[in-house]
């Protein structure tokens, strides 16, 4: 017999509602769910997403950083953009990239990996084409200190450029 640990989610009504409200306003700006480890934030986003997120208002991007080794500059472009081989056909004519649903030709892929295209100027056009479509883009990364002491260019901080990035 197999069994399946599911996460309990008791009582987090108040929060639901709290995240709800959030991102139903106009934010351009950041939100920090934090907590002692285990205490079921990632659940409490999972949640949040299946019951408010699903519909055709929003473009979420989720990245679990808990899933991947992130130790340097060119992990961090690999673990947010990954080739899509949805169109094998087309993949030899125009290669392109996915970051979550962001589409990207293998020339920006390559200015990103050798550092002389920043990557948050990537994100933020992208995120601009998904507003364009009557869509909100939400950002979801969990495990966020996955990203620290690593470096763009060996002298700016990753993180603190994140944060400058989704901070207005």
């Amino acid at each position: 017999m197999i069994r399946t640990k599911k996460a309990a989610f008791i009582n987090r009504s108040k929060e639901l509602q709290y995240l709800y409200e959030w991102v139903s306003e106009d934010p351009d700006r950041i939100l920090f769910v934090y907590g002692p480890k285990s205490s079921g934030k990632t659940t409490l986003l999972h949640k949040f997403i299946e019951n408010h997120l699903t519909n055709k208002y929003f473009n979420i991007k989720h990245f679990n950083l808990r899933e991947m080794l992130i130790a340097n500059y060119s992990d961090f472009i690999q673990a947010f953009f990954e080739v899509d081989y949805s169109r094998t056909a087309d993949v030899k004519q125009k290669r392109e990239y996915n970051l979550k649903l962001f589409k990207l030709s293998k020339e920006i892929k390559q200015s990103l990996e050798n550092k002389t295209l920043d990557p948050f100027v990537v994100m933020k056009k992208e995120l601009r084409k998904i507003s364009k479509k009557g869509k909100k883009p939400v950002i979801i990364i969990d495990e966020l200190q996955a990203l620290e002491d690593i470096y763009i260019n060996g002298q700016r901080d990753l993180l603190k450029e994140l944060f400058n990035f989704l901070s207005p």
